[in-house]
């Protein structure tokens, strides 16, 4: 068994024809030369080590040699006894990281953000800190409380609000129905102009088309 270090990485075919292998240009340790060098991976883990990492090299034939083991010079997270993490670097930095602690937590850290493809079920409680957009439906048993402009706003039991400032309308879970709440006393010397320019001293009602085709009629005078 021998050490090396990565001085460069590119993917081409291998001593057994096959397309698309990781080979390292690597610099021995024990005879100080360049060897080209194919990188081995165990099942179900793929990596691709940054150059300036070393790894052990195994001898298949004198020109023929193989990488596993490889470790990162640059990169650490420190763990307690029995943790786990998987993490990506760039620049001798830690990038993404996924760590799993002894207490049951899997910590996620991912300044990029990051995506999920697939069908995803949670039990239990989900915070986000954060803008979060989604395509598509969301189905929720229980509150779904948004803080918008630092003022709270659960959709099970907040009020529409008239343009007046009052409710329009009872809680959803109250069961959404549309009774209006109490308005307030307005007192004024002049018009009152809601901020859909609707004047609501002297607007009037219309009656709409009806099914025989005839037009609009005014039902009613101005309120003023």
């Amino acid at each position: 068994m021998e050490i090396g270090t990565i001085e460069q990485s590119y993917i081409d075919k291998n001593r057994d024809g096959d397309d698309d292998v990781l080979l390292h240009k690597t610099q021995m340790v024990e005879d100080d030369d360049i060897q080209t060098v194919e990188q081995i991976h165990i099942p179900g883990f793929q990596y691709h080590p940054p150059d300036g990492s070393r790894g052990f090299i195994g001898r298949i034939t004198n020109a023929w040699k193989k990488m596993r083991g490889v470790f990162d010079l640059v990169s650490r997270i420190t763990l307690n006894p029995g943790e786990i993490v998987l993490y990506s670097s760039s620049g001798g930095s830690v990038a993404a990281s996924l760590k799993f602690t002894t207490n049951g937590e899997a910590i996620l850290t991912a300044p990029g953000g990051f995506s999920v493809i697939a069908d995803t079920e949670i039990t239990g409680d989900l915070d986000v800190d954060g803008d979060q957009t989604n395509t598509g439906d969301i189905d929720a048993e229980g509150d779904i409380t948004a803080d918008y402009l630092s003022s709270a706003i659960t959709l099970l039991t907040h009020y529409h609000q008239g343009n007046l400032g009052y409710p329009t309308g009872t809680p959803i879970q109250s069961g959404g129905g549309t009774t209006p709440g109490t308005p307030p006393t307005t007192n004024a010397a002049g018009d009152i102009i809601d901020g859909s320019s609707l004047n609501l001293s002297t607007h009037k009602h219309s009656q709409g088309n009806d099914s025989n085709g005839d037009t609009e009629v005014d039902t009613g005078g101005p309120h003023a």
